[in-house]
C-alpha cells in the first residue's frame, strides 16, 4: 500500500496515500473558560465513513470526549514512546467501532489523539508505530497544523 507522510503538529504521520486531507483547523479554546487551550484538528478521508483523525491540544483537551468502551487493546509505540492502541464498541459516547490511541508529551505540555473509522486494527497500528516526532521547532509546533511533508 502506498503511504504519504504528513507533518501533524509535533508528529510525522504516515497515512495511506488514498486518504486526502479534508479538514485542518487550529483554534483557541479553553477549559471551563479559565485555562487557555490551542487545539489542532486534522481529518483525512477515503470514501464514505472512512477517515483518520488527529487532535493536538496544548496543554490539554478543552472538555471530556465522552464514554468509551474498549473491545480490544494492544501495546505499541507512538513516536517512539510506549503507548496502547484500542478498538472500541463505543467512542465519545456513541456506539461506534473506532481504533484509537492517546498520547501525552510532558516536555511540550501537550495531549494528542489519533483515531480512525473504517480502518482495520493492524493497519491503524502500523500508522501509529511508524509515526515519529516532527522536525517542527517546539516553539512553532502548537500553531503548525497539518501539512504534506515534501
Amino acid at each position: 500500500m502506498d503511504m504519504t507522510t504528513w507533518i501533524a503538529a509535533g508528529y510525522l504521520l504516515t497515512i495511506p496515500a488514498d486518504y486526502s486531507l479534508s479538514t485542518s483547523t487550529i483554534r483557541n479554546d479553553s477549559v471551563d473558560g479559565v485555562v487557555p487551550v490551542i487545539a489542532t484538528s486534522c481529518v483525512w478521508e477515503n470514501g464514505k465513513d472512512k477517515f483518520v483523525a488527529f487532535d493536538w491540544w496544548t496543554p490539554m483537551p478543552p472538555r471530556a470526549g465522552g464514554q468509551m468502551e474498549v473491545a480490544h487493546e494492544e501495546k505499541g509505540t507512538w513516536a517512539g514512546e510506549p503507548d496502547s492502541v484500542v478498538e472500541t464498541t463505543m467512542f465519545q459516547g456513541t456506539e461506534s467501532r473506532v481504533v484509537a490511541t492517546f498520547h501525552r508529551l510532558e516536555r511540550l505540555k501537550v495531549s494528542a489523539r489519533l483515531f480512525a473509522k473504517g480502518m482495520e486494527f493492524k493497519e491503524f497500528l502500523s500508522i501509529v508505530e511508524s509515526s515519529t516526532r516532527s522536525e517542527v521547532a517546539d516553539v512553532d509546533v502548537h500553531r503548525f497544523g497539518c501539512k504534506l511533508k515534501n
